[in-house]
């Protein structure tokens, strides 16, 4: 998770989760609010046991493990995401979650996005600007968009673009790239000055 440019004095705390979940970073806004982004890898479910496995779904289980904690990884990573984000919130009421990244799910009663959805009221930025919009998917293997924003409703409605690029456009991997824009004022309610003079 990168932040450049005058955003970067915005950054008030940084961190990432000891399972390599997801990272973070807190930046400030007006009157106390403040927006936290998380960069999320949810690992899909794999029944894949042996023991020499590399995924990161077999890794995060042995991590688990070492813990003493039963759970699947997937469902693991549901309950720490939410308890880490209930706690942000205990901490500063005006706190903003806007969260992105690989989810390897989608809109099953169990998913993370649903819970998500009903845990905070967040809403898919994608679904929300592009309802009717024909369904596609953002693994070149697959056949499900695995990759999207959840955020509460009015940023969404502050977006102004939102592309997902054609496979191998840019990034050599097998995921869609993915970005949108949303301007400072609206986000943040506020514009900070440059740290530096662009002229020089």
């Amino acid at each position: 998770l990168i932040t450049t440019g005058r955003t970067v004095s915005r950054v008030r705390r940084m961190g990432n989760d000891t399972m390599g979940q997801w990272s973070y970073q807190i930046l400030s806004g007006t009157n106390k609010q403040e927006i936290l982004v998380i960069k999320v890898y949810q690992c899909c479910h794999s029944s894949n046991d042996n023991p020499d496995s590399l995924t990161a779904h077999h890794q995060q289980k042995i991590m688990l493990s070492e813990e003493n904690r039963k759970a699947l990884p997937c469902i693991q990573f549901k309950r720490d995401l939410i308890s880490f984000i209930q706690k942000e919130k205990l901490h500063n009421g005006n706190i903003v979650p806007i969260l992105m990244g690989d989810w390897n799910d989608t809109d099953t009663k169990l998913s993370a996005k649903t819970m998500l959805y009903q845990e905070f009221s967040l809403v898919d930025i994608f679904d929300r600007n592009f309802s009717d919009h024909k369904k596609f998917w953002t693994y070149n293997r697959g056949r499900r968009r695995l990759d999207y924003v959840l955020a509460p409703p009015w940023v969404a409605d502050s977006v102004e673009r939102i592309v997902y690029e054609p496979f191998m456009y840019r990034l050599k991997g097998d995921h869609r790239g993915f970005y949108f824009d949303i301007s400072e004022d609206k986000l943040f309610w506020n514009v900070m000055e440059n740290p530096y003079d662009p002229e020089h």
